[in-house]
């Protein structure tokens, strides 16, 4: 559901209960968006977050490390869990599964092209087989009380554009919005975004469509709100920079970064996420599942930093596992030259 505001440029979207002021949204990224790396991005101003993709056999099979994937802080909502498979029955368990977690959106992944996802007929392989994605999606839906979205691709080659036959249908079984990565899933993540595809199946649904891929800068994202998208889902460019929701959010509200936002450097907002996020998780995680988001997020954070590449090496070469310590590690690394 899309509430229309004064201008197109003030679009809010909603999915289902969850109104979305600016519409910007934290990509799901396999390997980076665990419990504390979403606290991370929900205090950097994301507006809803994603857990990585979780395998619906392993949730179904009742996998230790699998079932860690769906747990859910109170301070990260509204987040979207993010299911894959091949197999309605099971994808329907598994939805059951991540509602009774307590998520707040179910969303089924539709756009995978790694190979491992593909071979089983799921992600992106289900662009080739349209019946099979139908009966998944008919099926979840039944199952759950949740809001159903679906991440997808246009379609699997320039001459597989499958969601443009499949959009209308996502409609009528009740999907509530779908998040197009821009590119052809044959193309993985090389290549330009296809953004007048993206305009042309807008043009066919009422479903909200939020494109995904290449979204680099804050300038970058208020261009393409004012050109009308409800929501953009940000990945990379969060990597690139955590303060582009931020920035968004005061360009698109037409003022300058509060005083406190425009005079901390990029480097101590990141460090002031981290210590919230740590903090928050506390209560959720054990310290060894705190030490290692630490070791992959201090990796990212310190990326552009002058001596980066030796507090690469120390952090490495640190067998810590106490989380203050680490914590100690990055603050020395990121306040040394001040």
């Amino acid at each position: 559901m899309v509430v229309f505001c004064a201008t197109r440029e003030k679009l809010m979207l909603k999915i289902g209960d969850h109104t979305l002021k600016h519409g910007l949204v934290m990509a799901p990224l396999s390997g980076i968006t665990n419990i504390l790396f979403r606290l991370y991005a929900k205090r950097l101003g994301a507006e809803l977050v994603f857990t990585e993709m979780v395998s619906s056999n392993g949730l179904v099979r009742r996998q230790k490390r699998t079932l860690r994937y769906i747990r859910i802080a109170e301070e990260e909502r509204p987040v979207a869990v993010q299911i894959f498979g091949s197999d309605p029955s099971t994808m329907a368990e598994a939805a059951r599964m991540v509602e009774e977690a307590g998520a707040d959106i179910l969303d089924i992944n539709m756009g995978c092209p790694v190979k491992k996802v593909v071979r089983t007929g799921a992600g992106a392989g289900l662009l080739r087989n349209l019946s099979l994605a139908r009966k998944i999606i008919q099926g979840v839906r039944k199952a759950v009380n949740l809001p159903v979205t679906v991440k997808t691709r246009p379609g699997w080659s320039k001459d597989e554009m499958a969601l443009k036959e499949l959009v209308s249908d996502l409609e009528e079984m009740g999907v509530e919005a779908i998040w197009v990565h821009g590119r052809f899933a044959k193309e993985g993540f090389a290549g330009d975004v296809r953004w007048d595809i993206l305009k042309e199946i807008q043009s066919y649904t009422h479903i909200p469509i939020i494109p995904n891929g290449s979204i680099l800068t804050a300038k970058q994202a208020v261009e393409l709100k004012h050109q009308g998208w409800e929501a953009l889902m940000i990945g990379r460019g969060f990597l690139r920079d955590p303060n582009i929701f931020l920035k968004t959010k005061a360009l698109l509200e037409q003022r300058e970064l509060e005083q406190r936002e425009e005079t901390i450097p990029k480097k101590t907002a990141i460090l002031e996420a981290i210590q919230w996020a740590i903090n928050t998780s506390s209560g959720y995680l054990q310290g060894e599942e705190i030490a290692r988001f630490m070791r992959s997020t201090l990796l990212r954070a310190v990326k552009g930093f002058e001596g980066a590449k030796e507090f690469r090496r120390s952090l490495l070469a640190e067998k810590s596992q106490d989380p203050r310590a680490l914590f100690k590690m990055l603050m020395e690394a990121i306040f040394y030259e001040d």
